[in-house]
Parts: structure tokens; C-alpha cells; sequence
């Protein structure tokens, strides 16, 4: 709670696309809501575009916050199209790398600026 903001670090699937194409839609977002935890959450900024999924933001030791996900690079595919939260059958997410890679960044404010991401695992 930094300037009585609610932010949020989640993963979105891009082009309306259901949980059966999260690969390659998925990215990183910070969103933020200024009347309580649980009212409308506005996404200000993308801090991982594609692919990245499972954000999960701390404090680390010194006060610094620090955001974990998973991220990849996907090749031979591309971003699929589809409406209304389902996914078309020709939605091909293209090589996958597995297992996918754990990224964190860290940033003195919830706002940014994130710093380069940087290999976990």
C-alpha cells in the first residue's frame, strides 16, 4: 500500500484468449485500484511482455520489492487470435521451451522503474 494505491501484479492473456492458449498470450502486468483490495483494478503498465505467466511480487530484505514469474521464449508460433474468451482450434503457440525459465526483477517502488530481468532458475 504505497500512497494509499492497491496494486496488483498478474498475468493477462492477450486477444481474448481462454486459458488453453496462455502460450503465447501470456505477459506480466501491474494494475492498480485506488478505492480498496477488493474494487476495480486498472492495468497502468505491462512490466513482461510475451511470454511470461504466475507473477508473484515481495518485499525483499532491504525493502525493495521483488517480482518472480516464469517466462519463455516462444518461437515458431504467434500470438493467436481469438473472441469472447475462447480459443480457435488453428491456435498453434509454436515451440514451447520447457522447462520454462524463472525471471524476478526488483524495483525500490511498486511503480517502477523494474530493474533488467534477471535469471532464477
Amino acid at each position: 500500500n504505497e500512497d494509499t494505491k492497491y496494486h496488483m501484479y498478474l498475468a493477462e492473456f492477450d486477444n481474448h484468449c481462454g486459458v488453453n492458449a496462455w502460450v503465447p498470450n501470456s505477459k506480466v502486468v501491474h494494475a492498480r485500484s485506488t478505492k480498496g483490495y477488493n474494487s476495480k483494478y486498472i492495468a497502468i503498465d505491462t512490466v513482461h511482455q510475451h511470454f511470461a505467466h504466475e507473477p508473484d511480487a515481495i518485499r525483499g530484505p532491504n525493502g525493495e520489492y521483488v517480482l518472480y514469474y516464469i517466462a519463455g521464449n516462444v518461437t515458431s508460433g504467434k500470438e493467436c487470435e481469438c473472441r469472447d474468451g475462447s480459443t480457435p482450434n488453428n491456435c498453434n503457440p509454436g515451440n514451447v521451451p520447457q522447462p520454462f525459465t524463472v525471471l524476478m526483477q526488483y524495483s525500490s517502488s511498486v511503480n517502477g522503474p523494474w530493474s533488467e530481468p534477471v535469471e532464477v532458475i
